[in-house]
């Protein structure tokens, strides 16, 4: 399906694929840096249940012209894109590194348009790779290494050592997205986001770390934040509606491209209010 843009002549709107209209309840996906709505084509197949909406963010792919790529524009574009575009103005909203960034970011700024938030790989920065963050230019280093500069046989080698599926169509545009510019613009807001921002969710919120690419301590510490939270208008202790963290063992950071299955049945039942599947162990 090609992808529409919600834009004006006023307003430069986010490029975007809406799927499975008729069924009634939203699921917004939202992809990692230097990534597109191509990400999740593994996905796409196993929400065939759920309205999706998948945008490309700022600096982005279809999206690329709209600056800057910060986690705070995006989440002003993706805040656009529910209100115009899910069914009743709301969805579920499901962020895999940045995008569990931006998603966590909506929430605080408008908790009326989240129905809950599923979000992995998106736990504040400390200790070493705060220090790696705050330089954007070695990020850019590590990332241009692998997609620019490496063989296609290397990159490709390294994928599959991780068990992740092959994306040819997403490298195309994982090397088009991943820019100096692109680089300075995003990590730096990804420092915006603290432990404290956690805890004035208000939303039903999962945290979900993959045990062999992501901080499990910090997401460990994301879901004690959202255990300890207030009500809504800090009167009480918030509902035992499942919010909290967990780990899938066997995951990496871009687990989305490496276990579809298990990250489609772990949406699926975050979304229904079901048991979540045995490989999402709490935290």
């Amino acid at each position: 399906m090609e992808p529409s843009t919600d834009s004006s002549p006023a307003q430069p709107g986010l490029s975007f694929i809406s799927l499975n209209d008729a069924q009634p309840t939203t699921i917004l996906l939202l992809h990692g840096a230097f990534s597109c709505h191509l990400e999740f084509a593994l996905i796409i197949p196993l929400l065939s249940d759920y309205h999706l909406l998948i945008p490309d963010l700022p600096g982005h792919s279809g999206s690329r012209a709209i600056k800057p790529a910060t986690i705070d524009n995006a989440a002003t574009h993706v805040e656009r894109l529910i209100q115009a575009h899910a069914h009743d103005a709301r969805a579920h909203v499901v962020g895999v590194s940045m995008g569990g960034f931006i998603a966590q970011r909506v929430a605080t700024s408008l908790p009326s348009l989240v129905q809950s938030l599923f979000v992995t790989g998106a736990s504040p920065f400390t200790g070493w790779t705060q220090w790696i963050v705050e330089r954007p230019v070695l990020v850019y280093a590590s990332l241009a290494l692998m997609v620019h500069v490496l063989p296609d046989a290397v990159y490709w080698w390294s994928a599959s050592t991780a068990g992740v599926q092959r994306h040819e169509e997403l490298l195309v545009e994982m090397r088009k997205n991943c820019t100096r510019e692109t680089t300075a613009e995003i990590y730096p807001s990804l420092l915006t986001w603290k432990q404290e921002d956690v805890g004035r969710l208000k939303v039903r919120t999962l945290a979900v770390a993959g045990g062999k690419g992501d901080d499990v301590v910090e997401v460990a510490e994301m879901g004690k934040r959202l255990k300890a939270r207030g009500g809504l208008d800090g009167e009480g202790a918030w509902p035992e509606d499942g919010s909290g963290a967990v780990v899938v063992k066997e995951a990496i950071h871009a687990w989305d491209l490496q276990l579809p299955e298990v990250f489609s049945r772990g949406v699926i039942a975050w979304v229904r209010g079901e048991n979540l599947p045995v490989e999402f162990e709490r935290l």
